[in-house]
Parts: structure tokens; C-alpha cells; sequence
């Protein structure tokens, strides 16, 4: 998960030197690059362990999986006992995970303005005063004031493709998996929540965020539900979970 939200920072970071004409471009571009970074590291990449029907994995890679996992002939009972409970967890742990990280840089920022008002709460240097504007800080330009008490820019390319890419893991697992709604309403319950406090507490108007990434997150669900048709269909026609 630090190695998810770590590349997903890279590619913010390199987004400005992809050098194209549009700024909502630029961010769609990243927002489609976190989310097939995410999706795959979350969900596609212990898919085909469901799928070994004809030995094929077994063959090319001398009877171990690429991730060194035990292979599986479908969906069968030991699939949803390792690799099924690994992904409800990952989406679980994703709740706290990920939007702690965002919590600690407001937490970092909060700290700062704290420490440069030496450690007192109020923002006036004489709260008692209501003539007294003097603002208690030690900064000595107005503009190192001005970008202490700016927040970060809210990233919504990052944000849009981890719910995006969420969501597509619940809906390609949910038929098997019916917890992975609980679990998943729970991780969006999180997820606005903390974006929500941050939005009005910390991150600063954005002046890059358009509607291209949710024109494009809306688009994209088409996909997840004709995904969430195929693996359920694949799912439900294994009759392995249904044996005792």
C-alpha cells in the first residue's frame, strides 16, 4: 500500500513534464495511470491464480505461480480462503491506509503553524485586544505567512483513481464475495469523510481540477459492470464452493 501511494505521488509528480496542451489532459492522463497501477496491484494480479484450468501457469513456471502463491483450479473453496480473504482485507485496511496518509500532512501542517505561534492556540498575539490585529507568527514576510497557512492542493487525480480502482475490485469479487459491499461502503464512508474535513480545513482551491476525471470515472463503470458480469458468471458456473 506505501508502494501504491508512493508511485501514485511519482506520477503526480511527472505530470507537468508529460508536456501536453491541457491541464485536464495532463491529470486524466495520471488519474488512468494510478488507476490500472492500483487495480492491478489489488485485484488483477491474483486473478489468474482462479483460472489455472488447463495447467498452464504450472507448466511455464515449474508448478508456482509467479507471486509464489498456491495455484488454484478456478474459484474453488481454498481461492476464496486465501486469495478472497487477502482482497477483502486489502480493501478494508485501505480505509485507514490510505487517508491516514493524507491526514498526516495536514497533521504535519497543523503542527508547523502551531510550533510558529510558539505553541499557543490563538492567532493574535493579544486575543484580548480587539484593536490589536498583529498576527502572532515569527514569520518576518508576509508572504512566508501566506504560504504557511496554504494548504497543499487537493489532488484529485490520486483520490478519483483510488476510489476508482476500489470500486472495480468490489464489483469483479462481489458476486463471490457478497461482504465486499459491506466492506467497500465502509471504505467510502471513510474515504468522504476524511476528504471532506481536508477539503474544508486544509486543502486549498484548486485551480487544475476540472470535470474531465469525473466525466471519466463515470464512463469507466460501464467496464467495471461488464467485468462484475464475467467473473460472477465465472464465479457462480465453478461448482467447487458449493461442494462439502
Amino acid at each position: 500500500m506505501l508502494i501504491n501511494e508512493a508511485i501514485a505521488i511519482f506520477f503526480i509528480f511527472m505530470t507537468p513534464y508529460k508536456k501536453r496542451h491541457l491541464v485536464g489532459v495532463e491529470q486524466s492522463l495520471c488519474f488512468m495511470e494510478i488507476f490500472l497501477m492500483e487495480l492491478s496491484n489489488m485485484g488483477l494480479v491474483v486473478l489468474y491464480n482462479g483460472f489455472d484450468y488447463f495447467g498452464l501457469i504450472k507448466l511455464l513456471f515449474g508448478g508456482s505461480s509467479i507471486m509464489s502463491i498456491e495455484l488454484y483450479k478456478g474459484f474453488e473453496n481454498r481461492w476464496y480462503s486465501n486469495i478472497g480473504q487477502a482482497i477483502c482485507f486489502s480493501v478494508f485496511s485501505m480505509s485507514f491506509s490510505k487517508n491516514l496518509i493524507d491526514v498526516s500532512f495536514y497533521v504535519k501542517d497543523a503542527f508547523k503553524r502551531f510550533h510558529d505561534r510558539g505553541f499557543k492556540f490563538y492567532k493574535k498575539k493579544d486575543p484580548n485586544d480587539d484593536d490589536d490585529d498583529s498576527v502572532n507568527t515569527r514569520k518576518k514576510t508576509m508572504e512566508d505567512l501566506i504560504n504557511l497557512y496554504t494548504g497543499k492542493e487537493f489532488e484529485g487525480e490520486k483520490n478519483y483513481g483510488r476510489m476508482i480502482s476500489t470500486m472495480f475490485v468490489i464489483l469483479l469479487y462481489s458476486t463471490g464475495m457478497p461482504i465486499l459491499y459491506a466492506v467497500g461502503a465502509f471504505f467510502f464512508f471513510i474515504t468522504l469523510f476524511i476528504n471532506k474535513i481536508l477539503l474544508l480545513k486544509y486543502y486549498r482551491r484548486s485551480t487544475r481540477l476540472n470535470t474531465k476525471i469525473a466525466e471519466r470515472a463515470v464512463m469507466m463503470m460501464k467496464y467495471a459492470i461488464l467485468l462484475h458480469i464475467l467473473v460472477g458468471f465465472a464465479m457462480l458456473t465453478n461448482p467447487m464452493p458449493f461442494q462439502t
